[in-house]
Formats: C-alpha cells, structure tokens, sequence
C-alpha cells in the first residue's frame, strides 16, 4: 500500500495512529493480541514479548498484569526506556518461539527473565516486580507441563552470572527442585556445547573415536587441532567411585597420545560456567602458542 494510500485513510478514520509508526484498523475491535502486536511493532527490530507477557503467553505462574512487556536487544537499538521494555544483549534464536502467532521468549528464557523482576531495587523505584513466590510458581507450572529441571539449568548456566539480575533467584529455586539430579549423556553434551556457545568459543568435535595402538575410545568433545579433550561428567557419588579407576587408564592412554584431557561436571557447567571458560581459553591459547613454536 503507497504512503498516499496510508495518508487518505488516516485522514478519513479508517485508521488510527496508535504510534508514530504503528496504524491499526479503525473497524477492529481493542483486543490483547492487537495491543502485544503494537508493543512489538513499535520495539526495536528483533525484539519479542516476554517476562509477564510471556509467561501468560505460555500459560505458567499467576502473574496479573496490564503492562505488555517487550525484550529488545540494546546492541541493536538505543533510545529511553519505556515502562515494559527491557534490554538485553544477548538473545539468541533458540531463546525465541512462537506461541498464538506471536513472537516470545522461550519458557526457560521467560522464567530466567521473570526471576530478574524479584528486586528490591526495582520494588523502591516503582518499577515491575515480582516476588521469588510469583516466580517458583510459574517455574513449577512449568516443570510439571514439559520443562525439565536440566534444560532450565542449561539456560542457567547460558545466561546466569555473578551479580546478574535473576541469577541468584533461580539458582536457589532449582536447588531446591533439582537436589540429587543426574544429567543423560546427551544433556551433559547440549550443555558443555551451549555453555561454550554463549561464551564465543569454538565449538570441538563431539563424540570421537580417539587413540593409536591402543585406542582411549570415544570421547565427549575434543579440540583435534589443539590436541584438548573435554570429559563431562555427570556421575554422582558410588557410581563415579567405581569407574574412577577406569578414567584413569583412559587419560593416560589420551596423554600418551599426545592430549591434554579436561574433566568437568555438570554442577560446573551450571555452577560456575565463566570459571570453566576461562581456564578453557587460557589452555587453548597455551597449545596455540605450543603448535606454532
């Protein structure tokens, strides 16, 4: 439709300017939808609904609200803040989704979002809030529908740090739903390789037959170049006793073959995942120096 176009239906009531740069049809009744859809549409490319929006969105915590909450990413975009429109500098495309045909934040990324808003803080300052209450609710809405407790830790361990907003919350609140829990094989890797996407680095070659004569067998990850091998264990208590001398075997015939091998578990990767990254980066920077001397 031309500008003209636009310009004479404007003049005649047909359309309503609800933003500078957002119209809706005169003849369409006020509805939700039609008032999440003006919040995206006048946020910052990119941006999806979230925190209180999106918990009603995906049906978790009983979160009553007016506001229409909106996460842009702030690298993208720079203007005021406006009350419902929060900033972030990271949202990848697996923390997105699509629910009644509007563009969300995923539910892990939605409850990691909502345990930002239990602040004292923003409580003072009049800004939204939550309280850890509100927040355990919508997490447990979640845990019983689909969500499981190693997902939502893998979205802990991609965006929680020290002194963030929502990291403490959650962490509590998965501890206390999450005691004795014991990661699959599988969600040791998604993690270790989510944990090392979130921190730009390199991704290594998963699940790799390794050794010469006699061969250390199949490894989680590994850096072939650097010659860095990463173990991620999730055993717990007698089982991890019990094979613990079988590690060792297999770390000497990996050192013997010329690798250095990592050994990380998953309360790490959750716990303190930029201490894991760091000490990774300086080991690879190491053998980088190592290969070209």
């Amino acid at each position: 439709m031309s500008a003209k176009r636009v310009a004479s239906l404007v003049r005649a009531g047909d359309l309503l300017a609800v933003r500078d740069d957002v119209l809706v049809a005169a003849a369409a009744p006020p509805t939700w939808n039609q008032r999440a859809w003006v919040h995206l549409l006048d946020a910052a490319p990119g941006a999806r609904l979230s925190h209180r929006t999106a918990a009603r969105l995906h049906r978790v915590g009983r979160i009553v609200t007016t506001d229409i909450d909106v996460l842009e990413v702030e690298e993208q975009y720079h203007r005021d803040r406006r009350r419902g429109v929060h900033r972030t500098t990271w949202l990848p495309a697996h923390h997105g989704s699509m629910v009644e045909g509007l563009p969300v934040t995923s539910l892990g990324r939605t409850l990691f979002d909502l345990a930002s808003l239990v602040s004292p803080a923003r409580r003072r300052r009049g800004l939204p809030h939550l309280t850890e209450q509100q927040v355990a609710r919508a997490l447990d809405d979640a845990l019983v529908r689909r969500l499981t407790v190693g997902a939502m830790q893998r979205v802990l361990a991609e965006l929680g740090g020290r002194g963030r907003p929502g990291t403490r919350v959650l962490r509590g609140l998965l501890e206390l739903r999450g005691e004795g829990y014991v990661a699959t094989e599988s969600e040791l890797e998604d993690l270790l390789l989510a944990v090392l996407a979130a921190h730009g680095m390199p991704r290594p070659a998963v699940q790799r037959m390794l050794g010469h004569d006699a061969p250390a067998g199949r490894v989680d990850a590994v850096y072939l170049d650097l010659g860095i091998v990463i173990e991620a264990d999730g055993r717990r208590h007698h089982t991890a006793l019990l094979d613990a001398e079988s590690d060792r075997w297999r770390d000497l015939e990996l050192s013997s073959a010329g690798f250095v091998v990592i050994r990380v578990t998953w309360d790490q990767l959750v716990g303190e995942p930029q201490r894991f990254v760091a000490g990774l980066r300086r080991l690879i920077e190491v053998r980088t120096r190592a290969n070209r001397s």
